[in-house]
Formats: structure tokens, sequence, C-alpha cells
């Protein structure tokens, strides 16, 4: 090898962190590196140089992170926030507050939570009613022509619509203009509910565009077919956290069902994957004061091994 190059040791680094594994006179080449549970949106590249392997990109954290500040902006308490704000008010009974910043080929978008009496009115409309899809012109790629008839929250579903236009336009400018490639939807209890539900009609519109779901508090959004769709189309790029003893995150009951991936929290720290609704009594010890956005901050957000 080059001199002044270590030929005993091999360098990888990521996230800052340096392990070395001892080449014992293994030429390069011959060198099979494997590297396991990375988000996909996240690139290696190889110094041939430095025999050094670098994630340059943000890591899953990093961008969970930036989503519950997003999600916390987006209720309108930081005035030095980056986000820019667009309101739906269609009516006086109903207000959607998005929030929305772009970076590079990333584009964030954020919902706000309940606030208003009527945002509760439109919470407990728990009412089911079919998904509209409709508007959806490449009806001939794989994900539209699949898209099943699907019965979801009908308040949360008003919500839905009122934006969903724009969402269509916007992305459509956003594509022409620059490119985007990722897309990030966020936000805490109703805003995570109206994310959901724009995240898996835009990935349906748009299934070139990685779309991800990161959300906080979510409450359960639609019948057994909306969660076997969603998870078919976004299981793998969705990160909803729940608090273990948020009640929110648990209804409504009946009708209703979980959809993956979603993380328990517990002392401002992620335990472990959700796998099964709780039992009676872990739900009658859950309660409203757990849902709060405080209860979702300061937390680490370092994912459990799958």
């Amino acid at each position: 090898m080059e001199d002044g190059i270590d030929t005993k040791y091999i360098k990888i680094e990521i996230d800052e962190k340096t392990r070395e594994i001892e080449l014992d006179e293994i030429d390069l080449s011959d060198i099979k590196i494997e590297i396991t549970d990375i988000s996909a949106s996240t690139t290696f590249t190889y110094d041939t140089t430095k025999y050094m392997i670098s994630c340059p990109q943000q890591t899953i954290t990093d961008i969970i992170l930036k989503c519950l500040k997003y999600s916390n902006d987006a209720y309108g308490v930081n005035k030095d926030t980056t986000l820019t704000h667009k309101l739906f008010d269609n009516n006086i009974f109903n207000r959607v507050d998005l929030y929305y910043e772009r970076i590079d080929s990333d584009l964030f978008i954020a919902i706000r939570g309940t606030v208003t009496m009527y945002d509760v009115i439109n919470d407990i409309n728990f009412i089911q009613e079919e998904m509209d899809m409709s508007d959806i012109e490449n009806a001939t790629t794989s994900a539209a022509a699949l898209a099943p008839t699907m019965n979801v929250h009908k308040g949360f579903h008003q919500d839905f619509k009122d934006i969903k236009k724009f969402l269509k336009d916007f992305i459509n400018e956003n594509l022409s203009a620059y490119g985007i490639t990722n897309l990030y939807f966020t936000g805490h209890s109703r805003g995570s509910s109206v994310s959901t539900l724009s995240a898996i009609y835009i990935k349906t519109a748009y299934p070139q565009l990685n779309v991800y779901n990161i959300g906080f508090g979510c409450p359960r959004l639609g019948c057994e077919a909306f969660a076997n769709y969603y998870n078919k189309m976004l299981r793998d790029t969705t990160y909803l956290f729940r608090e273990e003893k948020d009640i929110v995150t648990k209804l409504p009951i009946y009708g209703y069902y979980d959809i993956m991936n979603q993380y328990i929290v517990r002392n401002h720290r992620v335990i472990s994957k959700y796998q099964q609704p709780d039992t009676v009594i872990e739900f009658m010890d859950s309660g409203l004061d757990h849902h709060r956005l405080i209860n979702y901050m300061n937390c680490n957000y370092i994912l459990p091994n799958e």
C-alpha cells in the first residue's frame, strides 16, 4: 500500500465514531462490507484513499428531531420558526394550519394539532366515510390502480380534503422547480392524523417520491383495508411515536385498526416497537395528560434494534 496509509487496519466511520478492523494482509478488493439497519435515505461513499466509509447525510434520528421541532412550531409557539404558514379556513367550523419548509431536495410539511373547540368537534367525529382518492389522474400506475375502497375517520378526513388540492399543486410546483425527492409529513395528535392521510394520498399519486410519515400521538384512523393498504405503501418510511400511556393513540376502538410502524415512548426514551393493542388494564391506566406534546419532547429518539 502507499506510504503513510495504515496497512493493518481498515477504518469505518459512522456518525463520527471510528472503528478499526484488522486487515491481516487481505486485499481491500476482496472485502465485502455489509451494513444493516440504516435509513433508506442515507447514502454511503467509499474513500479508497483513506479506506473509510462515511455517512454524510442526516440520520433518521436527526430527521425525527427536526420533525418534532416542526410539529411544535406548527402550534404557533415559535415566532422565529423557519416554517412558512398556510391557513385553510373554508368555514368557521373548520380550520387547518399547514406549515412547510424546503431544504434542498427535501420538503417538510407539518400540520397543527388540536387547539380550538372546533378542532375537538372534528376529533370526536369518528364516524367513518370513504377516503377520497378520486382525483388521482395516473390511475394506470400500480399504486393508484390497486388502492382499495378505504373508510377513515370522518373528522380528520374533512381536514385532509380541505388541503388536498393545495398539496397536489404545491408538490407539482416543487417537483418541477426544485426536483424534490424526499417528502416528510409530520404533526402531533390531529396534525399527525391529517399528515398520515396526506402521506398515503401523495404516495399513491406520486409513487416516485420518497414519502415519510413522522408523527407524535397519532390516533387510529381507519378500517382494516386502510391499515393494510397503508402498511403496504408506507410501512418502511413511517415513524409514529406513542407515549406509553397516551390514550388518544388507542382511540377510536371499534372498527379501527393500527398502522405500522409505531414506537412506544416511556420517560423520554423510545423503548420498543409497538406490537399489539393494550390489555383492558393498560388501557384504563392511560389518560389525556400523557397525550400532550411535552411528553414527546426532549427524547433522544434512538430507535431500538429490530
